[in-house]
């Protein structure tokens, strides 16, 4: 009953983004106790797949003490990717310079040369980005 709205918004394309939270629910949960955020099951199979969504998904904040207790840099950088995020969000001044971004586009650069990650999805976010500014009518180089 929580996900009808959800499914309501995007069956009308009133939704041009969701925020996947740092929640636990077994529903949701590819393993253990994965964030619906780091989680394949949640955001490919729930949203994208049973609710339809096929708009933008970002992250919580992935400095978050939620992931940063239990899951390191690298492997938080690699699940959000691999659960389907198109943006990660960092708003942890300590993470969001311009060496930790240096450091996630390797990050994700290396899984994609180690076929952790597919280039297609890669791809696929960023034309999911440009579309949604271009719907906005923002420019492709700023901020949204």
């Amino acid at each position: 009953s929580e996900l009808i709205p959800y499914q309501s918004m995007s069956k009308k394309g009133l939704a041009d983004m969701v925020m996947v939270g740092h929640l636990y629910h077994p529903e949701f949960s590819d393993e253990g106790k994965i964030p619906a955020s780091l989680s394949r099951k949640a955001i490919q199979t729930q949203l994208r797949g049973k609710l339809g969504y096929q708009g933008l998904v970002i992250t919580d904040d992935l400095g978050m003490g939620a992931i940063k207790k239990h899951f390191s840099f690298t492997e938080t950088i690699l699940r959000a990717v691999q659960a389907g995020n198109d943006i990660l969000l960092l708003v942890d001044d300590k993470l969001a310079n311009a060496q930790k971004i240096a450091e996630i586009h390797m990050i994700i650069r290396q899984a994609i040369a180690d076929k952790q990650i597919s280039s297609d999805q890669i791809k696929a976010a960023y034309e999911r980005i440009m579309a949604t500014k271009k719907r906005l009518n923002v420019r492709a180089s700023g901020a949204l």
